[in-house]
């Protein structure tokens, strides 16, 4: 099929943008878009025109996201722009002018050639650092892990230092492609672990639904490792149980005449005294005491000679 992009030019004016929105990050929302906007965000100067535009592209099946975005901020959802790159990937793009909404941006410490540039932000409060940090994960983590990714490690050296983090952050060769252009670098990325992790999704309900998910610790891990080894003998148990009620007559006397009952009884995981009884109620004849014992002797005997 032939690569197409539909794509339309985005009007600069919302007559119901909230200009003053990142002025002052005082809720968890505003927080979360601000993480979010760090991470999968931009901002870049038109060369033509001077302005200054705020944008933000996501993957098609991430389009709730986009709308939650329009829907905080005033934007207008119809000017979304849906694309199908060149890799097959198909993308939604909101991206909108507004000079006071960039310049917030610009003192909350989201600027221009962001990438490797970024630091962690001051927030008055706890709830609120959660709340940036868990749309950071959102924009720039990895799915089913905790894992966040950055191009500054001196973001994720503050974010490490702030909540008293004790994994290392690691450096990789990474290939992004933004705008139409591949940009190839170096990339950090750390993990913030099961508890700081929780504590954000608890926080904060409205985030990516993709990606919450609640992990947990070693402690956790080795609990739900011992309950399922627990149910796997339960399970087992009761296969092997139901084998010995469906036993034939022929089987069984083929056993008796095999091994000692103790061994049958535990291929089967019951008693020796439920063997007895089986045996008895199918008239099969059991050898005699200390049969096996004897057996046992006579081949021991045997090998030394």
């Amino acid at each position: 099929m032939e690569l197409w992009y539909e794509k339309w030019k985005v009007n600069t004016v919302y007559p119901n943008l909230r200009l003053d929105y990142f002025e002052k990050i005082d809720t968890k929302e505003k927080a979360y878009w601000l993480g979010f906007l760090f991470a999968d965000g931009y901002i870049t100067r038109k060369s033509r025109t001077g302005a200054v535009e705020i944008g933000i592209k996501l993957n098609r099946k991430d389009e709730e996201t986009i709308d939650k975005f329009c829907e905080c901020l005033g934007l207008n959802k119809d000017k979304k722009i849906y694309l199908i790159e060149k890799n097959g990937r198909e993308s939604v793009w909101i991206t909108f002018a507004c000079k006071e909404m960039s310049n917030d941006l610009v003192k909350q410490g989201l600027m221009l050639r962001k990438s490797k540039r970024i630091e962690y932000p001051e927030l008055s409060r706890r709830d609120l650092e959660l709340a940036f940090l868990l749309g950071y994960y959102d924009g720039d983590g990895t799915q089913n892990t905790t894992m966040i990714a950055s191009g500054s490690i001196k973001f994720l050296e503050q974010a490490r230092d702030r909540f008293d983090l004790r994994y290392r952050i690691h450096r990789r060769v990474s290939e992004k492609e933004v705008l139409g252009r591949k940009i190839r670098g170096t990339e950090c990325d750390m993990y913030l672990g099961a508890e700081l992790f929780n504590e954000m999704i608890k926080n904060y309900a409205q985030s990516m639904p993709r990606k919450r998910w609640f992990p947990c610790d070693s402690k956790e891990k080795a609990r739900r490792a011992a309950e399922a080894h627990i149910s796997e003998r339960i399970r087992k148990r009761k296969v092997l149980q139901s084998e010995w009620r469906a036993i034939t007559k022929e089987e069984l006397r083929r056993l008796v005449q095999q091994m000692p009952l103790i061994r049958i009884a535990t291929r089967y995981n019951v008693t020796d005294g439920a063997v007895v009884r089986k045996c008895d109620k199918l008239g099969i004849s059991r050898p005699r005491q200390c049969y096996w014992t004897k057996v046992y002797w006579q081949k021991r005997r045997s090998l030394e000679k």
